[in-house]
């Protein structure tokens, strides 16, 4: 494995804003999705410029705040996107307050 300390500014990027209504959760996931690949060509630029290969991230988009995730024991107060290293999986909770504080 290889590890790199990379310190400098990150390339800029342009992406287009998808709109996304107020509680439209198809909507507001396609908002999110186009969000984190913008995010990745960043990162992929920033990456190849230093010689180092970056591999994408998987988003997967739940509608249940996991009681686990990634090893690790998960409550209320969490974050709605976890990611995981392990599979490099990016977890988007789309939940209500409810439901995360019910742990379903």
């Amino acid at each position: 494995m290889r590890t790199a300390v990379l310190a400098c500014a990150l390339p800029t990027t342009t992406c287009a804003e998808r709109k996304a209504g107020n509680g439209n959760v198809k909507q507001a996931s396609t908002y999110f999705d186009a969000v984190v690949t913008c995010l990745e060509t960043t990162w992929e630029n920033h990456f190849t410029d230093a010689g180092l290969t970056y591999g994408k991230v998987n988003v997967k988009h739940v509608t249940k705040f996991p009681k686990k995730w990634c090893g690790m024991e998960t409550d209320k107060d969490d974050s709605q996107a976890l990611y995981c290293a392990k599979n490099r999986t990016l977890r988007r909770v789309w939940a209500s307050p409810s439901s995360r504080a019910s742990g379903r």
